[in-house]
Formats: C-alpha cells, sequence, structure tokens
C-alpha cells in the first residue's frame, strides 16, 4: 500500500483534477474531430496509465464507488479499457497517514483503543486499523472514515455525469437517472458508519443458521457516525495465494457457501450484501480441511421488501423453467414498477436471461474454465445497441452487482460444483 499526507476531498481539488482530465481532450470534442471515446480514452491515459490510475486512486470517494456500480447498466456501452481502469483502479491500495487520519478521531476512542498506525486495509472511504482495548485487552478491528469524504459525494457524481457525457460514452437512448439517484442515495448509506453497525448486526443475525459463514460481532455503543468498531477475524483474504493455491475440493466448499450465501440473502432474508469484492471476504480454517468465510464489511447492505424482490425472482424462475408466458408478464411488471418503457426485443432478451441462469441448470459447473461471460457481453451488444431504455429497474442494481461480483469471485476461486443442488432448496418446484 502507498501512504498519502492528504486527501481532496474539496470542491476546488476534485475539480481541477477534472478539468485538468478535460483540457487533454477538449480539441477532440469538437463534432468534425470526434472519433469515438476510444480514441479520447487513449488520449487521456497516454503512453503510460500508471500516472492516471495513481491519481485517481489517491483521491477516494464516491466517485470509485459510482463508477463500478455504474459498470453494470453500461458494461455494453462502456469501451473495455474503461473496466480495465476501474479493475486497476481497486486494486491500487493508497492509505492516509496515521497523522492526518487521528485528529478527526473522537476522543473517547483514542482513551479506550490502542490503536495500530499502520493499516490492516484501505478502501475508497475509510481504511481499518487492528487495536486494543486497554481495559480489557481485547483485540478489535477500527474501521475510520476518511476526513470530509462524505462531502464529496454531489462533486463527484456530477463530475462523473459530465465526464461520461462529454466523453459520449453512453448512448443517449440510456436514461441513468434513476440509478444515479439510487447510486446517491446508496452513497449517502455507506457514509454512515452507525447505519452500517446496524446492518451488520442485522446481517449476523439473519444469516446465523448458515453452516460455514461468518460474521464479526460489531460493538454498536463504540460506533459514529464515522467509526466502526468490530471484532477483530484473524483470517486470510479470499484472493490472497493461501486460498487460491489450495486444492480442488477446498476452493469448490468456499465457492459454495458464497453461492448459497447469495440465493439465501434474496430469498430469505431480504438483506443483501451488494459489495461481492474480494477484499470484503477472509477465510478462516477452524478444522483442517473445512475453512469459514468471513464478510468484513456492510457498508453496501441494501432491504428489499418481499414485494420488490417478488418480480425480480419470479423472472429468474420463469426464465429457467423456459415459461415465456410468466417471463413476459414478469418482465412487463419490472417496468410498470421501474416507471420505464423499454423498446428492446423481448425474444432476444429471453434468449439473453436464459444464457445468465444457464449454470443453474448444471450439476458441474466449472466457474474458471467457462466463457459464459464472453458469450452474455456478446449477446448483450446485439441486443441493447438497438433498444432503447428508459429507466433501467433502479430498484435492483444492486442485486446485479452483486451477481456479477458472486460471478468474480468464483471465477476467481476456479471453483466447479453442483449448482442444481445449491439452488434447488430455494425455487426448484417437483
Amino acid at each position: 500500500m502507498k501512504k498519502i499526507k492528504k486527501i481532496k476531498s474539496g470542491f476546488i481539488g476534485r475539480q481541477i483534477f477534472a478539468a485538468k482530465t478535460l483540457f487533454k481532450i477538449l480539441p477532440d470534442l469538437l463534432p468534425t474531430k470526434f472519433k469515438g471515446p476510444e480514441q479520447l480514452i487513449k488520449k487521456i491515459l497516454g503512453d503510460n496509465i500508471q500516472p492516471f490510475i495513481d491519481e485517481v486512486s489517491s483521491l477516494k470517494g464516491p466517485a470509485l464507488k459510482a463508477a463500478q456500480m455504474l459498470t453494470i447498466y453500461g458494461e455494453y456501452y462502456l469501451p473495455k479499457e474503461v473496466n480495465e481502469i476501474l479493475k486497476q483502479i481497486q486494486a491500487n491500495s493508497f492509505y492516509l497517514d496515521w497523522h492526518s487520519l487521528k485528529k478527526d478521531i473522537p476522543e473517547a476512542i483514542l482513551l479506550k483503543f490502542e490503536i495500530d498506525e499502520s493499516p490492516m486495509a484501505a478502501a475508497s472511504i475509510g481504511q481499518v486499523h487492528k487495536a486494543k482495548n486497554k481495559l480489557t485487552g481485547e483485540i478489535v478491528a477500527i474501521k475510520i472514515q476518511y476526513p470530509k469524504i462524505d462531502k464529496a459525494i454531489d462533486i463527484d457524481l456530477n463530475i462523473l455525469k459530465r465526464l461520461l457525457s462529454l466523453l459520449r460514452i453512453l448512448p443517449g437512448n440510456l436514461n441513468l437517472s434513476k440509478i444515479f439517484e439510487e447510486i446517491k442515495n446508496k452513497l449517502i448509506d455507506e457514509m454512515n458508519y452507525k447505519e452500517e453497525a446496524k446492518n451488520q448486526h442485522e446481517y449476523k443475525l439473519a444469516a446465523k443458521d448458515l453452516t460455514g459463514v461468518y460474521v464479526p460481532q460489531v460493538f454498536l455503543k463504540d460506533c459514529t457516525s464515522k467509526i466502526l468498531v468490530q471484532e477483530y477475524i484473524h483470517g486470510v483474504l479470499l484472493s490472497s495465494e493461501k486460498v487460491l493455491e489450495r486444492d480442488q475440493d477446498y476452493r469448490n466448499k468456499i465457492g459454495i457457501k458464497i453461492f448459497q450465501l447469495f440465493f439465501h440473502e434474496i430469498y430469505v432474508m431480504g438483506l443483501v450484501q451488494s459489495d461481492a469484492h474480494a477484499g470484503n471476504y477472509l477465510v478462516i480454517e477452524k478444522e483442517v480441511g473445512e475453512a469459514t468465510v468471513v464478510l468484513v464489511d456492510f457498508g453496501a447492505c441494501v432491504h428489499y421488501s418481499k414485494k420488490t424482490l417478488r418480480p425480480y425472482l419470479e423472472l429468474i424462475e420463469s426464465v429457467f423453467n423456459n415459461d415465456k408466458i410468466k417471463y413476459i408478464k414478469t418482465f412487463a411488471k419490472i417496468e410498470k414498477e421501474s416507471q420505464g418503457q423499454y423498446q428492446i426485443d423481448r425474444d432476444l432478451l429471453f434468449d439473453y436471461f436464459k444464457l445468465c441462469v444457464s449454470p443453474l441448470h448444471s450439476s458441474d459447473f466449472d466457474w474458471g474454465q467457462t466463457s459464459l461471460p464472453d458469450q452474455v457481453y456478446q449477446l448483450g451488444i446485439s441486443i441493447f445497441k438497438n433498444s432503447k431504455i428508459d429507466n433501467p429497474p433502479y430498484q435492483y442494481i444492486f442485486i446485479d452487482r452483486k451477481i456479477a461480483g458472486v460471478f468474480s469471485l468464483l471465477k476467481m476461486l476456479r471453483a466447479r460444483f453442483d449448482v442444481l443442488a445449491v439452488v434447488s432448496p430455494y425455487f426448484i418446484k417437483d
């Protein structure tokens, strides 16, 4: 990880970055010189991409999260260079110097805990430090939000909207106004660590019956809107070599737990931890060959009512069961609930959804070797490029985000297992 002494959370610092980026391509935005977004992106990045990656990563804040969420609905429009940049930004870990961070930590926390100055992990809106309760000696993990980063939400979203518009990356037939509104609301929620602590406590209770999954205890009385204190877990990152180099059976078991947990979220809990990023999962081994998956971040939790979830689940089941009549009715219901109008080939979309759910039919699906993402991408291009979508189903953006994340985790694990057996208890009818 790389250390920085200050985060540009204010209007001027972040606008300067946007202005510098825009200045590089200003002449090329003229209609007579515009050659497409790919050329503009290459000009922004220059011959050496790393300085750009470093500068964006060091800004931290809402823009990174918003851009990652947006790619869910823009994956068939955004150039591959954009998705690659986002992956590299996510992998770049910058952390704030302790002395810059310490001045905003409440005195009560500093008196109660002895906090390690070097962080264990750093994310887009905060970083995690190991600490010891001075009275009891108990070891905890404390997540500390970066100073004034919450003030950057409106700034970052406005910059992102303008850049997307100027670069002409997204077509005019895709209305993302409600998507942006949903992203903004979720970002506001994520900035409140007290709400995250409540989500974590609720999630722990809701998932208590699942074997092989663990949620750390959160100490609600010590948490504030900018500080979260939770049980310290001595585990290894899901993405570590200690996990990825284990045998196939071991990795399969972990993959099954991650996949089952997602279905438990949408069918039983109505509470989705939507950020299925490898950095949010730890693995601990309590017995030889038996791993427990630990979730450690609940800022991106979303509550869903049964009424909201029902059409989404019905769509999955109708496509799984090849029931086109039910699919058409359910799709119309989702369109109505989204208050949108979709000019799209519904027959071709049905084939697209069937491709997406095809792993659910498999008794031996190899997530590491599948070409499914490429197949979905190619079919998606042919459908969505010729479609007009006014108000995509914004209420499901975070479930879609979770699905994309889960697939990525299973591919990283190179897991291979009986998917049908995992999902059967949830919705498969005799």
